[in-house]
């Protein structure tokens, strides 16, 4: 079969006409859309006809050249120019940077073109492009920039919540995004929901509030429910005693209420599924790893596992490059200290009478764990400070309590004084 002569395929990957900058700015502002029809002159909306109608007989013109070079060429369409070969290679350049850095990755996008500068295109980009990050994506739209505020709100009127659960609604938006750890972020994101959610379905509750208070309260249900570090399961009766008075001093319909319990009692919250993230990461970057004797809960045996620490959790394994690991330790609310009468001995510890903390069973199943303490002996002095320093950076505070506990008060302070206006 005969291929297109080079002479052909250079032709196809260049632009046909050149247009002198000057006029190429005027044709960006009008075809543009930067101004509104209403605005142009007599004259300018003349030219811009011309102008469209000077486009489609292009178009028509370089469609008949694309049919004589079939023609020239025996049918073989001819191979992709480098011009689309350098566009490809741009956008997925465009693609990784974002992964990496959120705000660079849409500079670069901007700047070739890919995208037009404005919190609405970006949104789009983030609700239709496959390949995205999608911990960037969170970190993008829980940034407190203008910008990235009003990308947020773009980013959530995509989604359709009219006519939905709360839950199901909650459960479609948590799935397009990771939702980020900071506190800050995960408030601004969660009050934009509760925004769009309530303006989307406007007679379910008096104000946006009480949305954001209770999607809060079914994220600390779906933890109380299925998190096996968690043992006293809160009830039916709990959940809707704990959401008593948050609509505006009145009790939310109990039928609602207890819909939205079974819906997460059957159906738990899942992590996103994020294509750029791969399994491995997990584990395989870890911010430290490495041999530790761990002490046993119940029973004080002493037994050689090996330890990673990343996500802001601990996991440790029975052997070095097991996929699945014996126990999960958050590292949420608790602290380090040593342990004064063992040598290269730490521990971390809670307020609470039991560390948070997981482990596989026999059957391969995870249950919570019995420490009142983590001891973990290394085998120097040095290698158990540089362990210590290591897991108290990775130490979090819990959000989600005190944004809920937060939201609530402010909720029954209007509440009290609208009532003592009267």
């Amino acid at each position: 079969m005969n291929h297109c002569p080079t002479e052909v395929l250079s032709y196809l990957s260049h632009p046909l006409i050149k247009v002198p900058e000057n006029v190429a700015d005027n044709l960006t502002v009008l075809d543009g859309n930067l101004l509104p029809v209403s605005e142009l002159t007599q004259e300018e909306c003349q030219l811009l006809r011309r102008v469209k109608n000077t486009k489609v007989k292009l178009e028509m013109e370089i469609h008949g050249l694309e049919a004589q070079l079939l023609k020239k060429c025996n049918g073989a369409p001819p191979q992709m120019g480098e011009v689309e070969r350098r566009r490809r290679q741009l956008m997925s350049s465009g693609r990784s940077l974002f992964n990496e850095s959120p705000k660079k990755g849409i500079q670069f996008l901007v700047k070739h073109q890919f995208l037009n500068n404005t919190p609405e295109d970006v949104a789009g980009y983030f609700f239709n492009e496959k390949g995205l990050a999608k911990k960037a994506i969170g970190d993008f739209i829980g940034d407190n920039d203008t910008f990235n505020i009003e990308t947020l709100h773009s980013f959530i009127r995509l989604q359709d919540f009219r006519g939905k659960l709360l839950v199901k609604a909650l459960r479609t938006f948590l799935q397009s995004f990771y939702l980020p750890g900071e506190a800050q972020k995960i408030d601004r994101i969660m009050e934009a929901f509760a925004k769009g959610y309530t303006f989307q379905n406007p007679c379910l509750f008096q104000n946006s509030d009480v949305c954001y208070v209770l999607s809060f309260s079914l994220i600390m249900l779906n933890t109380q429910l299925h998190n096996p570090a968690v043992k006293n399961k809160i009830s039916l009766p709990g959940f809707i005693s704990m959401n008593r008075g948050i609509n505006e001093g009145e009790n939310l319909d109990e039928g609602m209420l207890a819909e939205l319990y079974r819906d997460i009692l059957i159906t738990p919250f899942r992590p996103p599924n994020d294509e750029s993230r791969d399994f491995l990461d997990t584990y395989y970057n870890p911010e430290r790893e490495g041999w530790l004797r761990k002490e046993g809960g119940k029973h004080k045996s002493i037994k050689d596992r090996w330890f990673i620490l990343n996500n802001n959790c601990l996991y440790y394994f029975v052997h070095q490059g097991d996929i699945e690991p014996k126990g999960i330790i958050p590292l949420e609310d608790v602290s380090v200290r040593t342990v004064p009468d063992k040598p290269n001995c730490f521990e971390i510890f809670s307020n609470t009478p039991l560390v948070k903390g997981a482990k596989t069973d026999s059957n391969k199943r995870m249950v919570p764990g019995h420490h009142q303490v983590y001891r973990l002996i290394t085998r120097t002095e040095k290698e158990s400070q540089d362990w210590m320093g290591a897991v108290e950076a990775c130490i979090i505070s819990s959000p989600i309590h005190k944004l809920l506990e937060s939201r609530k008060s402010l909720l029954f302070l209007h509440e009290a004084h609208n009532i003592s206006k009267y």
